[in-house]
Order: C-alpha cells, then sequence, then structure tokens
C-alpha cells in the first residue's frame, strides 16, 4: 500500500492558513471597535467645542471698550467649560454604549479659540488576547483620545459693519 507523504503537510498548511485568517478576522473586529470610538469621540469633541465657542463673555461685551464690527466675540473660560461640559452630558447615553469609561472635557481658552480635549477607555472584544501584545491593557481596554478647536462667533456680518460705518 502506497503513503501519500504530502497529505501530513497539507493538513498543517490548512491549520496555519486557519489560524491567520482566525487571527486576521479578530484584529479587524478590533481595530473596527476602535475605529468606531474613535469617530464617536471626535464628533463628541467637536460638538464640545462648538458648544463651548458659544461660551461668550457678555460682561466684556457690554462693557469692553475694544468690541467693534466684525471682530470676534471674547470668550469666558468657565463659561465655555460649562457648556463643553453641559453638551458631553447631552450625548452620555449615546456615549456610555461605546466606552467604559468617559472623562470630563478638558476645556482651554486662547484668545477667542477654545479647546476640549477628550480622553475615553474602549473595551475591545478581543482584548484580552491584545493585552498579551501589549496593545490593550490587563482589561482588554483601549484608550482614545481626541482634541477639537473653535473659534467664537464675530459681531455682525460684513454688509452690516459696512451699513454702520
Amino acid at each position: 500500500v502506497a503513503v501519500d507523504q504530502d497529505s501530513g503537510s497539507l493538513t498543517i498548511l490548512i491549520i496555519g492558513y486557519t489560524a491567520i485568517a482566525i487571527g486576521v478576522i479578530i484584529a479587524g473586529i478590533d481595530v473596527s471597535k476602535v475605529f468606531l470610538a474613535e469617530r464617536a469621540l471626535a464628533s463628541a469633541a467637536d460638538a464640545a467645542a462648538i458648544d463651548a465657542a458659544q461660551g461668550v463673555d457678555t460682561g466684556e461685551v457690554y462693557d469692553g471698550p475694544d468690541l467693534h464690527c466684525g471682530a470676534a466675540l471674547p470668550l469666558d473660560p468657565q463659561r465655555a467649560s460649562a457648556m463643553a461640559r453641559e453638551s458631553i452630558e447631552q450625548r452620555s447615553p449615546d456615549l456610555s454604549h461605546t466606552f467604559t469609561q468617559l472623562e470630563q472635557p478638558q476645556t482651554s481658552v486662547t484668545g477667542t479659540t477654545v479647546t476640549v480635549a477628550m480622553r475615553g477607555e474602549v473595551e475591545v472584544p478581543f482584548g484580552h488576547l491584545l493585552s498579551w501584545l501589549g496593545i490593550a491593557r490587563n482589561g482588554g481596554t483601549v484608550t482614545v483620545r481626541d482634541t477639537a478647536h473653535a473659534s467664537s462667533p464675530v459681531t455682525g456680518s460684513t454688509a452690516a459693519c459696512e451699513d454702520h460705518r
């Protein structure tokens, strides 16, 4: 009886390709989860920055001598920060489905620009496997960060400024 010597090699080859395919599927699932979390965090940070840019310093607007038509409105750092937090709180039910932990937005105002930085933890389905590779933390979580910027609104339009001159 003749025995085919290649049949054992073919079995090992099929097992190897199957293991590679499973690894690619697992990595694809985890990468997709992190990518979608990054998009959700970026969207929330953008919305928070836009809302925070509405935190105009009303005292400076009404009492400030330097405000003129067409100039950006001054921002109140405390009001901008509160508006960013409120924006994230409104989105928290949707964000809680994606993030196991979401830190409060860190807001800073420089001139007429507000910056909102956010950080969240995402649990990935196969995170325990990724933690062996050093990609995820011990609990199978990945940290996601995003920063968004927005400028304060401008007083009056170009046409309105020309009407007042």
